[in-house]
Order: C-alpha cells, then sequence, then structure tokens
C-alpha cells in the first residue's frame, strides 16, 4: 500500500483507517472535513469505518489535498 506522500503503509491498514488517522494527526473534525470535500459527515464516517469501498479518485484527490494542506 502506497500513501499520498508516495510512502509505503502497512499491509492491514485500509483507506479508511489511514484516512482517519491523517485526519485525527491534524486535529481535523470529520464534519469539517467533509464539508471540505463536498460529502455527507455519514458519507465520510462509512469511509473510515470501512463500510464502503474507495471513493472516486477525484474524491481521493480532494481528500489528499487537503490533508496535506493542514
Amino acid at each position: 500500500n502506497i500513501n499520498f506522500d508516495g510512502k509505503k503503509t502497512s499491509v492491514s491498514e485500509t483507506f479508511g483507517t489511514y484516512i482517519r488517522r491523517l485526519r485525527l494527526k491534524n486535529n481535523i473534525g470529520q464534519r469539517e472535513l467533509a464539508k471540505q470535500i463536498g460529502v455527507a459527515p455519514s458519507y465520510l464516517n462509512d469511509m473510515e469505518k470501512n463500510k464502503r469501498t474507495a471513493p472516486r479518485q477525484d474524491l481521493i484527490k480532494n481528500i489528499s489535498n487537503i490533508l496535506k494542506q493542514i
């Protein structure tokens, strides 16, 4: 697995847990991130809990840009 910085992540870490870890590391709430990426907080919550598959590529890029700027 490769993260946003091009570094390898734990094989057991899913997309959702990776996003959650970055979000918490940067002290940003789910509602705030959801608003910034243009999705419902429940959608982001489901992503983080692996109840949804990884989102569209454009949404992944948007998440990456936001979490890298913080």
